[in-house]
Formats: structure tokens, C-alpha cells, sequence
């Protein structure tokens, strides 16, 4: 939770210093924005140590229904940053893929999704998730509000998707996908392993899961419109324009006490940073 006191007081996208923190990330202040600045420089930290699998930034969407994701996208290769929310449809009555977007819009660069896709370079996987305000269009829920429990099954739905990319475990519905001949061969059924699976499961599942990420790839390749239908701007949302209380730099310092210094000298830097 990245906003606590701009959403204790009735904010969601601007802190309580006037900031649209999801416009901070190319350039986080450490005085103005302390979460943003400090929750990247924590990303980057793990992503040099042991490389960052996936990046998802969480936020509600006031206009759209259902759940989807914004993602960047990378040339001659779109399905590399495809192919995950198209798993997250298959696991998920909520995720709706056609209202996803993929892209790398200069106009996004200071968003968490543009500015980490660009300083994390290995990691393809980054993401902006975007849940409904309001309610649902598609599925057995179309027609009604998105409620706490239904939240909470999208969020096991993530990590279950997640599971399949670190290769730990195979949902039910999705062996079908996976085909899996030594699973078959062994007796092995369905099943969602622990983070340590025991050593005669261990390749099945690996085997599984690799499977499922090289046929969901194969049909984005071999489905241009669905790879299609993703290109276009993610102008709403999070991601739209930043919000009329969003104060920039030199508008900031005005409202700032005198004798606060260091304060003072932070928007200056970030103003001279921004220049550069």
C-alpha cells in the first residue's frame, strides 16, 4: 500500500502532499514520495540479487468493468509479454484479456509499469492490474458489484498463474493444456505442489508448466488479431492523465514552510533531473 495517508483522507491516486505517485516512478523524490523511492530501490535490489520474476502494480479502475492489465510489449516479440495475462484469463471468470493493453508510450514513462519494464531490462513481466470500481460484464457474475471475496479469488488466481511461471504447480483445469505424458506415465494426477515438491514430482511439474507457457505462446503466435487487439494506448484509468490535484514541482515548493530546507532542496533537484 503505497498511498496511506492520501487514501485515509479520501484520496486514492494523490498523497496527501499533492502527488500522483503513480507518476513519481522515473524519478521518485525520497522526501516527497518515500514509498515510491524506497519501493523501487527495494525491486531493483532484488531484481540484481536474484532477478525479478514479475512486477504488478494493483490498482481500481473508475470507469471499465471486469479485471485486466496494462503491460508494455516488446518488438518482434509481442506474446513474451502476452502470454501471462492470457493464462490469468484462463484461470480467472473476472480477467478479461480483450480490455488489456500492451504498449510503451513515452507519455507512460514516469508509471511504475514504463519506468521498471525500461531499468529492470531482464525482467519482460511487468504490469499494471486494474480492478473495476464498480462491476462485472462477463461470466457468472456479469451484472453485479465485484465484491471483497471475489477480489480475493483474483488475487489466489495471480499467484496460481504465478506458480506455473516458477514452474511449482499445475491448476486442475489447466492440465488439459499441459498434456503431460509423464505425469501420465507415473500415476500423477492433478495437483498444486508446495514450494518444495518431492523429488520424483518434481520434473513432472516442471514439465507441466513449461508445456502450458509453450502452448499459450504457440496460440498467440498462431492468433494475430488476439495479438492485435492488445496494441493501443492505456489512456484510462491509472494510467490516464494525471489527476487535476497532481501538483508539479515548482507548485509543491509554494506550499512548503520556509524553514523547510531539505524539503525545498529536493524539488529543486528534481526539477534541475527533470531538465536533464
Amino acid at each position: 500500500m503505497l498511498n496511506p495517508d492520501g487514501v485515509i483522507n479520501g484520496n486514492y491516486r494523490c498523497s496527501l502532499a499533492g502527488c500522483d505517485l503513480n507518476r513519481r516512478w522515473k524519478f521518485p523524490s525520497k522526501q516527497l514520495q518515500p514509498t515510491v523511492y524506497h519501493t523501487k530501490r527495494l525491486v531493483k535490489k532484488v531484481h540484481a540479487e536474484r532477478t525479478c520474476i514479475l512486477f504488478c502494480d494493483l490498482h481500481g479502475h473508475s470507469r471499465k468493468p471486469n479485471v485486466f492489465m496494462y503491460g508494455c510489449d516488446i518488438k518482434g516479440a509481442p506474446e513474451e509479454t502476452r502470454f501471462f495475462p492470457l493464462l490469468l484469463s484462463k484461470l480467472s471468470p473476472l480477467f478479461d484479456l480483450k480490455a488489456s493493453r500492451f504498449g510503451v508510450q513515452k507519455s507512460r514513462e514516469a508509471t511504475a509499469r514504463v519506468a521498471l519494464f525500461k531499468e529492470l531490462k531482464t525482467c519482460a513481466l511487468v504490469y499494471t492490474m486494474e480492478s473495476t470500481f464498480s462491476g462485472l460484464d462477463m461470466g457468472p457474475h456479469s451484472g453485479l458489484h465485484i465484491s471483497t471475496k471475489l477480489l480475493e479469488s483474483m488475487g489466489v488466481d495471480l499467484c496460481r498463474a504465478l506458480l506455473i511461471q516458477c514452474n511449482l504447480g499445475v491448476p486442475k483445469e489447466l492440465l488439459d493444456i499441459a498434456r503431460a505424458p509423464l505425469a501420465k506415465a507415473r500415476g500423477i494426477t492433478s495437483k498444486t505442489f508446495s514450494a518444495e515438491p518431492p523429488s520424483d514430482c518434481e520434473s513432472v511439474v516442471s514439465q507441466q508448466a513449461l508445456e502450458i507457457k509453450q502452448s499459450l505462446i504457440a496460440e498467440l503466435k498462431a492468433n494475430k488479431e488476439l495479438l492485435l487487439a492488445g496494441n493501443g494506448d492505456s489512456s484510462s484509468g491509472s494510467e490516464s492523465e494525471p489527476s487535476e490535484d497532481n501538483l508539479d514541482a515548482s507548485e509543491l515548493v509554494k506550499n512548503l514552510p520556509a524553514v523547510d530546507k531539505p524539503l525545498s532542496l529536493a524539488l529543486k533537484q528534481e526539477q534541475q533531473t527533470r531538465k536533464e
